[in-house]
């Protein structure tokens, strides 16, 4: 399909945006000035971003149950504190995350495909990551390279690098390479993904990436014009990690084309062994309390 991109038109609307793109950005900005948390910082982006964009950066899979649950039960902790402690700002939150020293004690999780949020994607999280001194994490979904990230974070900053088991072995030993090269300092295992999610969500807004340019789709833009300005006026999305030299097609059939359903504990030895001693290996999404003994053994 002829798409804008394919005809070029972000190489002549770029030279426009200059002038353009503060216009429209004009009511976002207004909103996130006064937003006072993070609620309102979510209803922002939800503001400025097509219904189905904005859906899968926030819905989860099924009918969302884990999604609440999750979210709910940070509602169930409270913090005791000690009173007359002597402490005046500012406070030192300052820890120690897979090794290295960082001024705040939690990051941004890696996601995939950021620069479908906004334009300037992955390296804007890089951007506040060296800001706060905070880990950075990368997935490998990412449409920003290891050598994009190593231009704003250099080879001392903590960066984490999120690997799944593809079926593609010189696949992964050729990222793991790279991430090592450009100062990748730990590697972050997904576990808990053996295929892509039903996210149903996505199926109601009819989320395509890239998009199939249809009348929803075309009417969710038209409600959405920062945003849509934005992506017409930059290069075309791409998963940088994997395939720079085409642009980025349906992601739950890209996962579900690489990923290997069938990965065990050996696979996680093997992976853990080619990362060798470059530094933390670290293994995210398990469930059970007898998996995170295995996964220490």
């Amino acid at each position: 399909m002829l798409t804008p991109h394919k005809l070029g038109l972000h190489s002549l609307l770029k030279f426009v945006s200059p002038v353009l793109r503060p216009v429209l950005n004009i009511p976002g900005n207004r909103r996130l000035e006064n937003a006072v948390n993070i609620a309102d910082l979510r209803l922002c982006a939800e503001k400025r971003l097509p219904r189905m964009i904005f859906g899968y950066l926030d819905t989860g899979s099924d009918d969302e149950i884990s999604l609440r649950r999750n979210k709910d039960a940070y509602t169930q902790y409270d913090m005791h504190f000690k009173v007359l402690a002597g402490l005046s700002p500012p406070l030192d939150l300052s820890t120690k995350l897979f090794g290295s020293k960082v001024d705040i004690p939690f990051f941004a999780s890696p996601s995939a495909g950021n620069r479908m949020f906004h334009h300037e994607g992955e390296l804007a999280v890089a951007e506040v990551s060296k800001t706060n001194n905070s880990v950075y994490c990368l997935s490998t979904v990412s449409t920003t390279s290891f050598e994009q990230i190593s231009k704003v974070l250099d080879h001392q900053h903590p960066k984490v690098f999120q690997v799944y088991v593809w079926k593609n072995v010189d696949l992964i030993k050729e990222l793991l390479g790279r991430a090592k090269k450009q100062g990748f300092s730990s590697m972050a295992l997904t576990v808990d993904g053996a295929w892509y999610g039903n996210r149903e969500r996505d199926i109601r807004n009819g989320f395509t990436i890239p998009p199939a340019y249809t009348m929803s789709q075309i009417g969710q833009a038209l409600r959405a014009p920062a945003w849509s300005w934005d992506f017409l006026s930059n290069p075309a999305i791409r998963y940088a990690l994997i395939r720079e030299d085409l642009p980025a097609e349906n992601i739950s059939n890209f996962v579900n084309s690489l990923l290997n359903p069938s990965f065990s504990w050996k696979d996680a030895e093997w992976l853990c062994k080619e990362w060798g001693d470059e530094g933390p290996r670290i293994i995210k999404g398990i469930c059970r309390p007898e998996d995170a003994i295995k996964a220490l053994n």
